[in-house]
């Protein structure tokens, strides 16, 4: 019987570039991930080890980064999705956007609308998000 942990796959990467500590760079490190989750990292070796992997990918020129920073996320515009999309980019803000804006949005529309779109950048997984 085995005593190591299970997972369903390793990501081994030349440099991995953690979110935290910043201005990192580990290199050999590998991302084990279960149930679409990373359960753990640290030195491809010591992930080898410890873990009884279902697959496994190894790119060894490569550079990995677990956990996605959304920097131009427009949340609070997650309700207006669907508004018909035509013509050049000033038209449409001014045209289309500007007067729905006008209408519709408030406090509670910007409030639910970011709640929205932050639970689906973690459910895409975008941990982090700038705005």
């Amino acid at each position: 019987m085995s005593t190591r942990e299970s997972a369903e796959l390793l990501i081994e990467a030349r440099w991995l570039l953690p979110i935290a500590p910043a201005n990192t760079a580990l290199a050999d490190h590998a991302v084990a991930v279960s149930a679409g989750r990373i359960v753990a990292v640290g030195p491809s070796a010591a992930q080898r080890a410890r873990f009884e992997i279902r697959e496994r990918v190894v790119r060894e020129r490569h550079v990995l980064l677990p956990g996605l920073v959304n920097a131009h996320t427009r949340a609070c515009h997650t309700l207006l999705r669907g508004l018909p999309v035509r013509g050049p980019r000033w038209r449409w803000l001014t045209e289309t956007l500007a007067p729905v804006e006008e209408r519709c949005v408030s406090a509670d529309f910007v409030r639910d609308g970011t709640r929205l779109g932050v639970a689906e950048m973690l459910r895409g997984g975008s941990p982090a998000s700038r705005t």
